[in-house]
């Protein structure tokens, strides 16, 4: 969302079986090694996000690098279409690494579109270690300070753009389809909704008498529509500070409790990055606070990974510890 001073911030909820992931560090040319075929990678650009260790590399959900480009991974499920086969002149990596190398490897939003097609997200058929394709069916999101938002749907090789003024998207398959569902609920400005321009917070003319009322739930579409009806009505805020408070209170609508009877997945923790200060925020399914981290000082000369545990993290909104009820 951008706030009237012209900021920007990018949050989400991370739905998951576990609470494992942390906000993680990673420097400047770090070196992993991906799982499909073992072949190494070093990015020029060092990343602050979330994530855990894995065998070959830190696996990362999402965040942001140093020059402010910030990506996400969401579930796909049933839809994605990866190659089997690999191409001599492409980078293969497996799916859930695209967020680990869009981050090192890319500058903004444009970079990353003018470097997708030289990358295929592979299947586990010829990779060197065997990966289950199922929990690993994504797409993703993308954006930076242009405020420019894009999905990123493999429907193929390859991967299709959708530009996504509306700057909010779903783990629900066909985002164009889900938008179609979403005018029964939300009077947007336009009949043709990607004509819209970017850094719009209201994208509709206000007039909700005689829609639909926003289901309730927590499938990918209802979660969708409430989170669009609930940015729209917003009252404006005026910077990043007022802007995670106020992107709180919309995750807090969509926010999912761990219920084991209904689903084996929860809102494990809720993230987001802001654009220009690129700070990133943080609250686990278990935290009562939300807490506030940045690159460290000296980041241009780092060369380790960081897990940054609760002690390592400043508190949102600089509290002491003993002022908090729980």
């Amino acid at each position: 969302m951008t706030a009237t001073d012209g900021s920007h911030l990018f949050s989400r909820t991370m739905d998951w079986h576990t609470e494992a992931s942390r906000p993680i560090f990673l420097p400047r040319h770090y070196a992993w090694q991906s799982l499909y075929n073992g072949k190494s990678h070093v990015g020029p650009y060092a990343v602050l996000g979330v994530g855990e260790p894995h065998r070959y590399h830190e696996d990362v959900s999402d965040g942001i690098n140093e020059m402010g480009l910030s990506v996400q991974k969401l579930t796909y499920q049933n839809a994605a279409i990866y190659n089997d086969e690999r191409q001599d002149d492409e980078t293969q990596i497996a799916p859930f690494e695209f967020v680990l190398w869009a981050l090192t490897h890319c500058r903004s939003v444009a970079d990353l579109i003018n470097q997708l097609p030289q990358i295929q997200l592979m299947t586990s058929k010829e990779a060197d270690v065997t990966y289950a394709q199922g929990p690993h069916e994504l797409h993703f999101v993308a954006t930076d300070a242009t405020g420019r938002f894009i999905v990123i749907e493999p429907n193929g090789m390859p991967m299709t753009v959708i530009n996504n003024p509306l700057n909010v998207t779903t783990n629900a398959v066909d985002f164009e389809r889900e938008v179609e569902r979403l005018k029964e609920y939300f009077p947007l400005k336009v009949d043709c909704w990607q004509d819209l321009p970017f850094n719009q917070n209201r994208v509709t003319d206000g007039k909700f008498s005689g829609l639909k009322k926003e289901p309730s739930g927590f499938t990918p579409t209802a979660r969708f529509i409430r989170t669009m009806v609930n940015k729209e009505r917003l009252d404006a805020f005026n910077n990043e500070q007022e802007n995670v408070i106020a992107s709180w209170h919309v995750l807090n609508n969509v926010t999912v409790p761990a219920q084991h009877t209904r689903s084996d997945t929860y809102t494990v923790y809720r993230s987001a990055v802001g654009l220009e200060s690129k700070v990133m925020y943080f609250q686990g399914y278990s935290d009562t606070r939300i807490y506030r981290i940045e690159f460290p000082m000296n980041y241009q000369i780092l060369d380790e990974v960081l897990i940054f545990k609760n002690t390592h993290a400043e508190l949102f909104d600089g509290m002491d510890e003993e002022n908090y009820l729980f």
